[in-house]
């Protein structure tokens, strides 16, 4: 019996009742399919569907409560500037001319009505960004393999992943070959997550760490697979942060505080006018108690500035509409006062200051470009349709650096008829594809240098193979740690010809001749110099957050102008 440190022992499971939030990646593949209870073969039925459906909901995180008028409304009359006014409405309304009470109330109306018509103009917006799932996912029940709509979804339905499909809920992985996942949309990391299905991890492991876990609203770059469901919706780690970010509370920024207290002074000024002149012409003149009311909530009314609250808003509104002239969304007004007091912006360096691609930067030796950019042609899984890549964004990057460089990527692999391949794993830490070639059989091998480094016993200089002694292997070791200082993922590609067509996978990734080097980074976005100037200039202090290594940071950080 598998057991984790506090020695949690899962039950086995009729309903999958309680497969959400468990630590399901601490334990085996196959003891995890026999706790919950799936039959591989045939998968769930269509009454277990249904059942799970009614228990655990649709696969889809739960909608942003929208705030109607009423609710914005309820909200701006809580205000003791606008709370006085109601009741001056009011007694107005009774008591004075309804034309006065109906321009109070007008001046109400407008300050619910301008901050009702930006929030609705902001949503319109953000609604188009919050589509994060696919219409539908491959699943198996009844013993078929099906496409169905994602929402329909639940804990315990087994579902087929493949390279360029969204995953469409949180799940346990069962099967996978060569599966990388980007999980850039959960941890802001741009680089591809080996996923491996017979990894048991420890209970605590975090989790940009859970190798053999699929997350919803992450992206398969490489690679297939099968996983058990085991959360849905909010339940997902994507759902957690969705819920997350729709509770917090939005607190008052520095202009409505002072505003607030601004009012209740002017508010108690008022009341103190409303009373005492009453009061006055009651007892010492002897006036009408209602026109002596009526007089006081007048100067009340005076004293006022009930305009300041439109001018404000108005304000807000103005700056609002000219952000979205620079393509950024508003959602609440008091977004434009708070941006205006900001002193220091914290910001994420993959897909913030960077854009969140790969991109190829150097070749070494570049006497062997054009050969490197061939081999980085052959060596990969990517496909390319027209101006669209699919695949792995390293192998894109490859791509798009031949094509840039004058190569015919069709024409390229045209030349060679693949025999065989030997996909990546983070256990070799390589790939190699088997080419026949003129009779003779190509080998291509790409990987991290010190994995395709060790493989080799030769090396082209000038051209030319040569014996690759432990002194130049540790020199071209030195020139990858120099260019990885310079912010780049280094990638060693190596090569052989051979007369034989059985080659195992040993046999086919040992005796190699190095070739060289490239260097793939994920390049800075181009605005974003000129964004670091002008927060300066505008006296804000920015700060980039990001997990890489020192070196890598830094080489990013003076790229954009962040020192």
């Amino acid at each position: 019996m598998f057991k984790t440190s506090k020695q949690w022992e899962p039950q086995k499971l009729s309903m999958v009742e309680s497969m959400p939030g468990r630590p399901w990646h601490a334990l085996p593949a196959k003891d995890f399919i026999d706790y919950a209870g799936i039959n591989m073969f045939s998968g769930l039925n269509e009454k277990e569907v249904q059942a799970r459906l009614a228990k655990f909901g649709p696969n889809q995180l739960g909608e942003v409560k929208q705030e109607t008028f009423w609710k914005v409304f309820l909200e701006e009359i809580r205000e003791p500037m606008i709370l006085l006014l109601l009741v001056t409405g009011l007694l107005y309304s009774v008591w004075g001319k309804l034309s006065d009470a109906l321009t109070i109330f007008l001046v109400i109306l407008i300050l619910v009505g301008v901050e009702v018509f930006n929030e609705y103009r902001a949503k319109k917006a953000i609604a188009g960004l919050s589509k994060l799932a696919e219409p539908t996912a491959s699943v198996r029940r009844s013993e078929r393999e099906v496409e169905v709509p994602v929402e329909n979804i639940v804990p315990g339905d087994i579902v087929f992943v493949q390279a360029g499909r969204r995953v469409p809920a949180d799940a346990r992985l069962i099967e996978g070959y060569s599966l990388e996942v980007d999980e850039a949309s959960l941890t802001g990391e741009s680089m591809p997550v080996d996923k491996n299905a017979e990894l048991v991890l420890p209970e605590k492991t975090a989790l940009a760490e859970r190798s053999n876990m699929l997350f919803a609203g992450t992206t398969i770059t490489r690679g297939r697979g099968a996983a058990i469901v085991v959360a849905t919706g909010m339940q997902t780690e994507l759902g957690h942060v969705a819920q997350l970010v729709q509770t917090v509370k939005t607190p008052r920024t520095s202009l409505q505080q002072t505003m607030r207290d601004l009012t209740r002074w002017l508010v108690w000024f008022a009341l103190g006018f409303s009373v005492l002149i009453p009061a006055l012409g009651v007892l010492l003149s002897g006036q009408p108690i209602q026109q002596m009311l009526l007089t006081g909530l007048s100067l009340a009314f005076a004293v006022i500035p009930e305009e300041m609250p439109i001018i404000i808003t108005m304000v807000l509104a103005l700056g609002a509409y000219r952000l979205s002239q620079q393509q950024a969304i508003i959602k609440r007004l008091q977004a434009v006062e708070t941006l205006g007091s900001v002193t220091t912006i914290a910001t994420d360096k993959t897909g913030t200051l960077t854009e969140n691609r790969m991109e190829v930067k150097q070749l070494y030796p570049e006497a062997l470009e054009r050969h490197l950019l061939e081999m980085g042609v052959l060596c990969n899984s990517a496909h390319q349709q027209g101006n669209t890549f699919t695949g792995d964004p390293l192998e894109i990057a490859l791509l798009r650096k031949a094509h840039a460089a004058g190569l015919d990527v069709d024409a390229v692999r045209r030349t060679v008829s693949l025999h065989d391949e030997f996909t990546f794993d983070t256990t070799r830490k390589r790939m190699s594809v088997v080419f026949k070639h003129d009779e003779l059989y190509w080998v291509v091998v790409k990987g991290a240098p010190e994995a395709v480094l060790m493989q080799c016993t030769q090396h082209l200089v000038e051209g030319r193979e040569q014996l690759f002694s432990e002194t130049e292997r540790g020199s071209a070791l030195e020139i990858a740690s120099h260019l990885a200082g310079e912010g780049l993922r280094v990638i060693a590609l190596a090569e052989k010809t051979v007369a034989s067509d059985h080659l195992s996978q040993d046999e086919a990734e040992s005796q190699l001749i190095f070739v060289g080097f490239m260097g793939v980074a994920d390049p800075p976005r181009p605005e974003v110099k000129a964004a670091m100037a002008v927060c300066r200039a505008a006296g804000i202090r920015p700060v980039m957050i990001t997990g890489d290594h020192p070196l890598t940071a830094r080489v990013i950080a003076e790229q954009v102008g962040l020192n």
